[in-house]
């Protein structure tokens, strides 16, 4: 039996998962970003950008952020968050009886510059478990002050495909959106799409689970707690104009991502989560 071990990604601190089938994945303490998964076959499932930054200056370009307690420019603060810029701790990691591997790691207020810390009174808890031909991913957050805490969340995954214009997303049809390039509000009505350019929608309250058809296999895609789903792909010319993405790159990788959009208002002592799950079929 293995357990997780420390190593470095870049400049970064990381945890690496090694389940007992094979499964791997490498999770910074930066961000407490998953940087890499592999299922048992062998093949790497999300797309980390080759200029990603790994040195702690900026949010790491590609893998899965974590974004709390902003999504995206909605809201007065830092853009996506702190949670994906901060160092967190691993609390907690071992194998299971599976044999798949977990780590669990927080973020607690002592984390924090003091003027954040007292701005946002929470821990959160994120846990990270794989093996086979799945990763499940858990995000908590309690509220530790005493007033409602407002926040949004989402887990911006990356997700690896052989080509973009081939790749097939099911399970939004019917869902309301909000679509960023067009400026408009709509329904999907299309049972299944592929992207051809860039491509922006926040999708409010899905009705199923997602899939996305990569070009290696069938990715189901499960979320509980999260009531929304963004989609996301930069397209050429965007992706071109990014710093810390190849020209290319678009090509690469579809983000679909579990999200709350609408915020939260989370009790006092109250905890909230929210969990997604990725299975290849």
């Amino acid at each position: 039996m293995s357990t997780p071990s420390m190593c470095k990604a870049g400049n970064l601190d990381a945890l690496e998962l090694v389940a007992a089938d094979g499964a791997s994945a490498t999770i910074s303490l930066f961000g407490a970003h998953v940087l890499s998964w592999q299922t048992a076959d062998g093949r790497e499932r999300l797309l980390l950008s080759g200029k990603a930054a790994l040195d702690g200056s900026r949010p790491v370009r590609g893998g899965i952020p974590v974004i709390f307690p902003q999504f995206s420019d909605q809201g007065a603060g830092q853009r996506h968050g702190f949670a994906r810029t901060t160092v967190w701790q691993a609390e907690e990691c071992g194998e299971l009886e599976d044999g798949r591997q977990y780590v669990e790691m927080v973020l607690t207020p002592e984390l924090l510059p003091p003027a954040l810390a007292a701005a946002w009174p929470c821990r959160l808890r994120y846990r990270v478990t794989i093996g086979g031909q799945e990763m499940q991913l858990m995000l908590q957050v309690d509220n530790l002050g005493d007033k409602p805490l407002h926040f949004a969340a989402a887990l911006h995954s990356y997700l690896r495909v052989l080509e973009v214009r081939d790749a097939v997303v099911h399970g939004l049809q019917g869902v309301r959106y909000t679509d960023s390039v067009s400026k408009q509000d709509g329904v999907e009505e299309r049972s299944e799409f592929q992207l051809s350019d860039k491509y922006d929608r926040l999708y409010r309250h899905l009705l199923r689970p997602l899939a996305l058809e990569t070009g290696q296999g069938r990715l189901h895609l499960t979320q509980s707690g999260f009531s929304d789903a963004a989609v996301w792909n930069p397209g050429p010319a965007d992706c071109a104009a990014l710093p810390d993405m190849a020209d290319d790159e678009w090509r690469d990788f579809i983000c679909i991502e579990p999200a709350q959009i609408s915020p939260v208002a989370l009790p006092p002592g109250q905890s909230w989560i929210g969990r997604h799950s990725l299975l290849v079929e």
